[in-house]
């Protein structure tokens, strides 16, 4: 058989045509077999976790928020809604005392309501006889008279603030 130069560097193309293209579908497979996340839709409300060493918190947050810390205050944003969680420091030995303490020092005419307990925290709906909404907030103490909140005053963030508190970490010591 006499096989043409033309017709041998046809052939010898044709065959490394075939050679890459069946390492492209072998080793391509292979490579979205071990890479699940690659076979997975990207979830659209992953969360963002957020610590600060300073205050000694660490929680998760949905990712359409931007996040503010100061002193001893991180502010969450969404549109023209906050979520604000402080650390508190005080003079008192529990929430109910705390939040009459508020109340004298502040002048504040407010009715904290407890609605129960809460992932470790006390719940309030704290009214402020005032045009403002009513605020919801979660109380935690952290020993030492310290306390941390986690309040909003904006419905539309309730289940959000629901999750922050459920995934909100202290990682000081509690002095327990």
């Amino acid at each position: 058989m006499n096989i043409s130069k033309t017709h041998h560097k046809i052939f010898l193309i044709g065959l490394v045509i075939v050679f890459v293209g069946m390492y492209v579908i072998i080793f391509k497979n292979t490579d979205l077999k071990n890479n699940s996340s690659a076979l997975q839709p990207m979830k659209q409300n992953e969360n963002h976790l957020f610590t600060s060493n300073f205050l000694e918190f660490r929680f998760s947050f949905p990712k359409s928020y931007s996040i503010v810390e100061t002193v001893n205050t991180i502010t969450l944003s969404k549109n023209d809604n906050l979520i604000v969680i402080e650390k508190i420091y005080g003079y008192s030995n529990s929430i109910n005392e705390y939040l009459e303490i508020l109340k004298e020092k502040n002048n504040l005419k407010i009715n904290p309501s407890s609605i129960g307990q809460q992932y470790g925290f006390e719940v309030f709906n704290i009214e402020y006889y005032r045009e403002d909404p009513v605020e919801l907030a979660y109380f935690k103490s952290l020993g030492n008279n310290s306390f941390v909140s986690i309040s909003t005053s904006s419905p539309d963030l309730y289940d959000d603030l629901d999750q922050i508190a459920a995934s909100f970490e202290y990682l000081g010591d509690t002095g327990n």
